[in-house]
């Protein structure tokens, strides 16, 4: 088991190595801690134990998930992401997790639910990513995922919502790849659009950005590396309709998250 409060990781994995932290089959309380310019993912949990927990946290230009879980039950809470290179939080392979307060912003997708994972959120906010919430299924192996969504607001993102739309003869089939989102009580937008979207980037050895290039314009992607899942935001799932903001924003802002983060930022950065 592991806990970790109040501190500070920082490059770690930028001359080799991988992530800052990772846990593997034990429980972990991660509070207070901040995360900044590491290689790989600053948080990585493996079969973590029930009563896992990650919270109070800042998370600001990792190389690539700021949180990724999978196989675990975790409760994660009042987190800030900012500038992840990959994914903001990244759940999968039957995680079970439990979302109260995040912001991811800037990042290219924020939250993902993959891989017969659920996931309940509440009192998130998402902003200008380029996906704000994604569930879908990566490996054959398993279902897709489900996000439950209460209390957020998601604002200039290229793409809100997106869940993955499975073939049918793959619906039929026992592991079915469909993926729910299920949102009330939130501020968001539906573009009525199905899009390809990365999952998996090549590696550089796999090939040129010139053939990357070349295989984006003839639809070849995949032959190339590349791992994709067609998204779309026309079923999503509304619950009850979106209500005031403010009745929930309160109590995000009230806690002052945003602004008892901003002084550590300001404080890595003068040490840098």
């Amino acid at each position: 088991d592991l806990e970790v409060r109040g501190s500070i990781f920082r490059k770690a994995g930028k001359g080799g190595g991988d992530d800052a932290i990772n846990i593997k089959y034990g429980k972990a309380l991660i509070s207070d801690s901040y995360f900044f310019k590491n290689g790989g993912d600053a948080i990585d949990l493996d079969f973590a134990k029930q009563g896992s927990q990650i919270r109070n946290s800042y998370f600001l230009e990792n190389g690539k998930d700021a949180i990724d879980v999978s196989e675990s039950r975790v409760s994660i809470q009042n987190i800030l992401v900012s500038k992840s290179g990959d994914k903001g939080v990244n759940l999968g392979e039957r995680t079970h997790a439990e979302i109260d307060g995040l912001r991811i912003e800037d990042s290219s997708i924020a939250l993902t639910s993959k891989d017969s994972s659920k996931v309940k959120l509440s009192h998130g906010v998402f902003i200008n990513n380029s996906m704000g919430v994604m569930a879908y299924r990566k490996k054959k192996l398993y279902e897709g995922g489900i996000i439950h969504i209460s209390k957020s607001l998601f604002e200039g993102n290229k793409f809100d919502l997106g869940a993955q739309l499975c073939p049918d003869k793959e619906k039929v089939s026992h592991k079915d790849c469909t993926s729910k989102i299920y949102i009330e009580n939130s501020k968001y937008k539906i573009h009525n659009h199905v899009i390809n979207t990365n999952i998996r980037a090549p590696s550089k050895r796999s090939t040129s950005k010139k053939k990357t290039i070349l295989a984006s314009w003839e639809g070849n992607l995949p032959h190339y590396g590349n791992r994709q899942v067609r998204l779309s935001d026309t079923e999503i799932n509304s619950g009850s309709p979106y209500e005031s903001f403010k009745f929930f924003a309160i109590k995000i802002w009230e806690e002052n998250i945003v602004k008892k983060f901003n002084k550590i930022k300001n404080k890595i950065f003068q040490e840098k």
